[in-house]
């Protein structure tokens, strides 16, 4: 499996990224291993459109009739970074998703309570990084939506 960037270009990236300790004492193995996993979590989401080409192995480059993307975009490159990034920093979304379940945490004296009634975007969509989700999000399909076709 290719992923959507590569070691090289993802370490252009992260030069001028602020907090990516993870990335920089990563060997070139886990780093190829941290891209693929983000390259396999964003082509498990729904997106608009469909594949440019049938036979391509990721969900992008898309065609949509009202935007086309020739090429896979600068967002869907920097998601696979930044989810990377998270990946290679310890973020488990199995565990994370796990976690929502928990609604309070007592430790000696202290007690933490958490609100589950909201349950955060990137989460439920097995994203390990926010600010990946937010790079990924306005190229996703509406899941509550409906498609309407004409039939003749």
């Amino acid at each position: 499996m290719t992923p959507y960037i590569g070691v090289a270009d993802a370490k252009e990236y992260f030069l001028s990224r602020v907090g990516s300790e993870a990335w920089d004492y990563a060997s070139d193995g886990d780093r190829l291993k941290a891209l693929n996993n983000a390259t396999k979590i964003i082509d498990r989401l729904k997106y608009l459109g469909q594949k440019a080409d049938s036979t391509q192995d990721h969900e992008f480059p898309r065609y949509d009739p009202l935007t086309t993307f020739p090429e896979v975009p600068q967002d869907i490159l920097d998601a696979t970074c930044e989810m990377a990034l998270a990946l290679l920093d310890g973020v488990d979304p199995q565990l994370e998703f796990d976690n929502l379940s928990q609604i309070a945490s007592n430790y000696a004296n202290i007690k933490s309570n958490f609100d589950r009634t909201v349950l955060p975007e990137h989460i439920q969509a097995g994203v390990p990084s926010v600010v990946g989700y937010q790079l990924i999000k306005p190229y996703l399909a509406d899941i509550n939506g409906t498609v309407l076709r004409r039939v003749s």
